[in-house]
Parts: structure tokens; C-alpha cells; sequence
């Protein structure tokens, strides 16, 4: 069956100063804006999802954003939210506040992390890694049923560090680790990883079996 979605820029503000990011790289052409709450919950008027997610922020930084998520879900009680996001800077209240909103599998959270607690931060520069498994432990701990995705762009850096992303990602109870590759570096770019993506991806299968 066929999902409609709504894609939603929740906010233009960000903590982090990820390279090649449109915001990192022309801040001061981009103003701090927050969408309506009143105005989105009407888009979503018809839709099975409302996908949060940003090209020139992150959906979480929204002032307001577990009112964004009640008031939709109110309006559409048969809507799923889905999340991206670095996870970063909310606390473990903010995180269960925001669990006990959601309301079953159907509603994903997908935290983008690039890496081990040692490394994540040379892509997603000023990340603080604490903050980030204070809030997925958070989320966890209130609401076992939400489903929960680590993103892990493929980078020169993290290229050998897969399996160990793949366990700690168990340990912290995801439902899925997905591998994916940037589309804004070239070859001999200094984030550019020198194994084949396919390669990398013989580790990741071994989630699922």
C-alpha cells in the first residue's frame, strides 16, 4: 500500500556545522525561522506521514516542537511521524517527553550518526555524543515500541568502524542500522571513503541475520 507523505522543514536551526552543510556554508544568508504549528497541522491534512526532517536545519530545534508533534497528532490521530535527526543538545526529559507522544512502530525516529562516540564529531562538528545516548536511552526507556533507525553516512574515516557502530547500536536497543553514502564528496575528497560501499555493506547484513 502506497504512504503519501508530507515532507516538513520543522526549523532552520541547527547546533551542529556539518562540512559542506547549505547552512554551514552560507549562514549568513539563512534566517532562523520555525514553520506554524496551526499552518502544518492543516497540510497534513490527508497524509499517512509527516516526515520531519531538514535541508537547512534540524526538525528538533523547533522551540515548540512537542507541540507540533501533539497538536498533529490530535488533528490526525492516524498520521505517523517520522524524525531525522543528529539527536544532539535535547535532554533525557525533553527525549521522554517526546516518547510518550509517539504511539507505535509506525512513528520512526532516524537519528543520523556518522560514527563511534569517538569520531562521530569530524562530520557532525560541535556534536556532544552524551547528549546523544542520553537522549536515544531516553526515548527507549519510555517507549520500547517506536521504531528507531541509526543512519551512518560512509566516510573515510568511520570506513573501518562499521561492525562496532552495527554492536552499539544493539546495545542501545535500534531496530535498524542503515549504511548510506554522501552524495556531496568526490574521489580524493578528504571524507571520501577508499573501500567500495559495497563492500561495507557485506558488515551491515549481518544485522539481519
Amino acid at each position: 500500500m502506497l504512504e503519501r507523505h508530507l515532507h516538513i522543514e520543522p526549523s532552520s536551526r541547527c547546533s551542529l556545522s556539518c562540512p559542506q552543510c547549505p547552512r554551514t556554508q552560507y549562514l549568513d544568508l539563512i534566517a532562523i525561522e520555525d514553520c506554524d504549528i496551526d499552518a502544518t497541522v492543516r497540510a497534513c491534512t490527508g497524509f499517512d506521514v509527516a516526515l520531519m526532517c531538514g535541508n537547512h536545519g534540524d526538525p528538533i530545534y523547533h522551540p515548540r516542537f512537542h507541540s507540533l508533534v501533539s497538536e498533529i497528532k490530535s488533528a490526525h490521530p492516524n498520521i505517523h511521524i517520522r524524525i531525522i535527526t543528529n539527536g544532539a543538545f535535547r535532554t533525557a526529559a525533553w527525549w521522554e517527553r517526546l516518547g510518550g507522544l509517539l504511539t507505535g512502530p509506525g512513528d520512526i525516529v532516524t537519528y543520523s550518526i556518522d560514527g563511534l562516540p569517538s569520531n562521530n564529531h569530524m562530520y557532525r562538528v560541535n556534536s556532544k555524543w552524551q547528549t546523544i545516548e542520553d537522549g536515544i536511552n531516553a526515548l527507549r526507556s519510555v517507549n520500547p515500541t517506536v521504531t528507531m533507525i541509526w543512519k551512518w553516512i560512509y566516510f573515510k574515516y568511520n570506513q573501518h568502524d562499521i561492525k562496532q557502530g552495527i554492536e552499539l547500536a544493539k546495545q542501545l536497543k535500534f531496530n535498524k542500522f542503515m549504511l548510506v553514502s554522501s552524495v556531496r564528496y568526490e574521489t580524493g575528497h578528504y571524507l571520501t571513503p577508499d573501500i567500495p560501499l559495497e563492500t561495507a555493506q557485506q558488515e551491515v547484513l549481518s544485522w539481519y541475520k
